[in-house]
């Protein structure tokens, strides 16, 4: 959502955001998007024209040697662009890089993972963290799991979960690197297998969770109810989750805690 900005420093235009503002005084464009930012949007952050751009990129390329980093989480599956770097430019190495998000305190497993791609000969230097490439995408199946909400709690070890229902990041990455790909293939399946299909789904297990008087994590899982519950625009989806709360087995303090906290929101979206 900051794309906009790094379209200004490219082109380095001085480019001045509308301060039109609405009858409340409120700005109308928060965010500052430029109004051309369709004309100058880039095709490589594009589904449909990202692989053409990474194709002319690579072909127009002179160099002995090319470093390139991209996301586990990229429009561009890592395999698709070791194809297109290894017939010009072999030899391909691909080291995965775990990174954490700057600023904010994050949990230990709260870590994002990079793809460093070094490509052409290099006499005299050699790569010690290169992994099979069948790994990685595996690894990013993995990553697209974090933060999601799991149907039934989940166990498998040295994952961190948050009462087994939400994977809160990913195990370290030296321990994934050296799991063999069909031991992980198996783990990631299990988890996609299990993950909620939708956002209704979702929130019934995380409230019935929350109200649950013997899920572990019980607390952190709250947590994590309020601001999903705040982003929450339909009035119908948050009137379900108050009718959840009449669940007789839940712990009626927590019950009511939900309770005053959905009231207001319900009568806003009045």
């Amino acid at each position: 959502n900051n794309y906009h900005l790094l379209n200004t420093i490219a082109k380095w235009d001085n480019y001045l955001p509308s301060n039109e503002r609405d009858a409340e005084g409120n700005l109308l464009s928060k965010g500052g998007i430029r109004s051309d930012w369709r004309e100058t949007y880039s095709p490589f952050c594009s589904l449909k024209e990202a692989d053409h751009a990474f194709v002319n990129l690579f072909g127009s390329i002179d160099a002995r040697h090319i470093v390139l980093t991209y996301p586990a989480n990229g429009i561009m599956e890592i395999e698709r662009l070791y194809e297109l770097l290894e017939p010009r430019h072999a030899p391909v190495s691909v080291i995965p890089v775990a990174k954490r998000n700057q600023g904010g305190r994050q949990s230990e497993g709260k870590q994002n993972v990079e793809y460093i791609f070094v490509a052409g000969k290099m006499a005299g230097f050699n790569l010690t963290m290169e992994y099979s490439i069948e790994l990685l995408p595996l690894i990013e199946r993995l990553t697209n799991l974090t933060d999601t909400l799991f149907r039934t709690p989940q166990t498998l070890s040295g994952y961190p979960f948050i009462g087994g229902l939400i994977l809160d990041g990913l195990p370290p990455l030296e321990v994934l690197l050296n799991k063999d790909v069909e031991e992980l293939q198996r783990e990631v399946e299990l988890l996609e297998a299990n993950r909620c299909d939708n956002l209704d789904e979702g929130l019934k297990v995380l409230v019935r969770a929350t109200l649950d008087p013997t899920q572990k994590g019980r607390g952190r899982l709250e947590k994590r109810l309020y601001p999903l519950l705040r982003r929450l625009d339909e009035k119908v989806r948050l009137e379900r989750v108050l009718e959840e709360l009449n669940w007789p087995e839940g712990d009626p303090s927590v019950a009511a805690r939900l309770r005053e906290f959905l009231l207001p929101l319900i009568e806003r979206r009045d």
